[in-house]
Order: C-alpha cells, then sequence, then structure tokens
C-alpha cells in the first residue's frame, strides 16, 4: 500500500492544487512501472526499482472525491477504483442540504487558516470553489464518464455523520444506470460512523472480494 502527500501537501514539494493531486497519482504510477526513479533522502541513495503491473487506486473521504477523476488528464493503467466514504457530490456537503457534523467552512478554515503550511496554495488553487459545490467539473458525480470502463467499488458507513452515506448510494446509482463501467458495487457499513476502523473494514471487506474474483 502506497500513500503519499499530495504534491504542495505535506513533506511533498511544489503547489496544492486540483491538478496536483492527480498529477501525485500520475507520478506515483511512473515510479512503480519503471519510468522514473526515487531517492531515500535520508540514506541519499536510490531506490530499488519496482515495476508493477496492477494497480489499485483507493480514495477515502477527501480522497474519495479526486480518485475518480484519476484519468481526467491522460488514461492509466488502473482498473479498480475504490472509495472509502467518498465525498461524491460536493452541493450536497453546504448549506441548506448539509445537515452533518464537519461543515464545508470548518474544512475550508482548517485548509487555508490552521494547516495552511501544509496545504501549500490551497487558498489561490480552484478548491475553495469545489468545497462549495460551484464547479462542477471537478465534481464526482457530475463526472462520472471518467469512470468508464473501470470497476468501481464503494463502501460506506450508515452512521457517518461527515458524508452522508446515502450521497454514496445516489452515486453508485447513477454510475450503474449509465453502463460505462465494466462493474460498480456498493456495500453499506453497518454502525460505522467516518472512522478509520470503518476504513480497515472496507478495506479487508474489498480485499478478501478481489482475491476470490482475481483468484490471488
Amino acid at each position: 500500500v502506497i500513500r503519499p502527500d499530495y504534491i504542495g501537501t505535506g513533506r511533498s514539494d511544489g503547489k496544492f492544487s486540483f491538478k496536483s493531486t492527480i498529477d501525485t497519482i500520475y507520478e506515483c504510477l511512473d515510479l512503480f512501472s519503471g519510468h522514473i526513479t526515487a531517492l531515500n533522502i535520508p540514506e541519499n541513495k536510490p531506490l530499488p526499482k519496482i515495476v508493477m503491473k496492477n494497480f489499485i487506486l483507493s480514495g477515502g473521504s477527501f480522497g474519495g472525491c479526486v480518485a475518480p477523476f484519476v484519468d481526467l488528464y491522460h488514461k492509466t493503467p488502473i482498473s479498480d477504483i475504490l472509495l472509502i466514504m467518498p465525498v461524491s457530490d460536493w452541493s450536497t456537503m453546504n448549506p441548506p442540504h448539509y445537515q452533518g457534523d464537519e461543515t464545508t467552512e470548518e474544512i475550508e478554515n482548517v485548509m487555508s487558516i490552521a494547516l495552511k503550511n501544509i496545504w501549500r496554495g490551497y487558498s489561490s488553487s480552484e478548491w475553495p470553489q469545489i468545497i462549495k459545490g460551484k464547479l462542477k467539473k471537478y465534481n464526482p458525480i457530475d463526472n462520472t464518464h471518467l469512470l468508464k470502463n473501470k470497476r468501481v467499488h464503494i463502501y460506506h458507513g450508515t452512521k457517518d455523520k461527515s458524508v452522508n452515506w446515502k450521497d454514496s448510494l445516489k452515486y453508485y446509482q447513477k454510475i450503474k444506470t449509465e453502463k460505462l463501467v465494466k462493474s460498480v458495487t456498493f456495500e453499506k457499513l453497518a454502525n460505522h460512523s467516518h472512522s478509520k476502523r470503518a476504513s480497515a473494514e472496507a478495506m479487508r471487506r474489498f480485499i478478501n472480494i478481489y482475491k476470490k474474483t482475481n483468484k490471488i
């Protein structure tokens, strides 16, 4: 499992924007396809070359609004997309629709003020408009065509008070109706909230199904 900091956030260099989140995925694909090399910074030594053929992209919560756009700028070899408690529709995350515990105003305050040195470039990027639900071209539910020929797996806790599980159900139904993907599944995680425990349970279920399906 590879979990990078988005370009422009955390320990990654650069400036944070919508495109930088997707470019982060592309760089990981290039690295683990053997197209580029990487450096072990503490030891100042090149990392051993690793070449992988099969890739599964997982996005949870905020990451769940990024992963569906992986083919936006160019096609990738990713065949499976795993979404765990994803933000699939920013329009329902804002008033008057939103009734949850974490408002978009709070999210924006965290990114632009409290953790502005972590999310570097957030305020001058498209993200404030995306989070307010004002940019449909970066809203997952309005761009399901980008999932064409993928296998999509969605998991969501029924007691999630940050992102309503019914948004994931609506997202699943739209994808299923369009019939552009190879397959799409949706599983409710009964009695799970927006938590690491829910993420672990979703991952466990997905891995078990993936092993059986692919005879691993």
